[in-house]
């Protein structure tokens, strides 16, 4: 497979933050990391910074850069679990990232990967475009799996969420999830209980800044 066309790297500045707040919720001493999309290795460089006795296992599908890096090739959606403390993930913001370009699995690259993440740890931190914070997604995660919780939630600088891409470099607002695996299935928030999927998209037009199941 040749190189993806359409990757967003994570800057050095977004990494450290996004491992730094993993580090802050992290019930236990974290010694084994999975990083799904290690892409030019951003996250797993500010890992090795802040706690480098971690085992790291490094997921990429792009051939070129499992080849430079010697990351593990593969899609990380149909990879065998393997289980470990945290997952640290830039999700894919295109369709084409998949595996073939799969564009019926692509319309929600971040869902997927959010949802196979929480099969693998119980601790999740993700970069992700800031409108994954609105009640359509909020929603969409606790049908698909109401035991993952989002206990943190932090807008990025616009000096931070910028990605390298192969057009040059690009401001894309983004902000860091913290998610916790829960032993027990969480409540739907009673205010949107009855609510249709075209109903929770007009309350996130009104409503950007959405903080439905945030906990801190």
């Amino acid at each position: 497979m040749e190189g993806l066309k359409e990757q967003y790297f994570s800057s050095d500045a977004a990494a450290d933050i996004l491992v730094s707040k993993a580090l802050e919720f992290a019930q236990t001493d974290l010694m084994s990391v999975c990083e799904p999309c290690a892409g030019d290795g951003a996250l797993v460089r500010a890992l090795q910074r802040q706690r480098p006795q971690a085992q790291v296992y490094a997921h990429e599908l792009d051939a070129e850069l499992c080849k430079t890096h010697k990351w593990v090739q593969g899609d990380f959606l149909t990879a065998e679990v393997v289980p470990c403390d945290l997952v640290l993930c830039n999700p894919p913001f295109k369709s084409g990232r998949a595996a073939g370009g799969n564009g019926k699995r692509g319309r929600d690259l971040s869902l997927a990967f959010l949802l196979q993440a929480g099969q693998w740890a119980p601790l999740l931190a993700f970069i992700m475009h800031q409108n994954k914070g609105n009640v359509t997604f909020a929603w969409q995660v606790w049908k698909a799996c109401p035991q993952l919780e989002l206990i943190h939630r932090q807008c990025l600088d616009k000096s931070v969420s910028i990605f390298r891409t192969d057009e040059g470099v690009r401001f894309v607002p983004c902000s860091v999830f913290i998610y916790r695996m829960g032993q027990q299935p969480g409540p739907e928030p009673a205010r949107y209980k009855s609510l249709e999927c075209a109903d929770l998209e007009m309350l996130d037009r009104s409503d950007e800044r959405c903080n439905l199941v945030v906990k801190s």
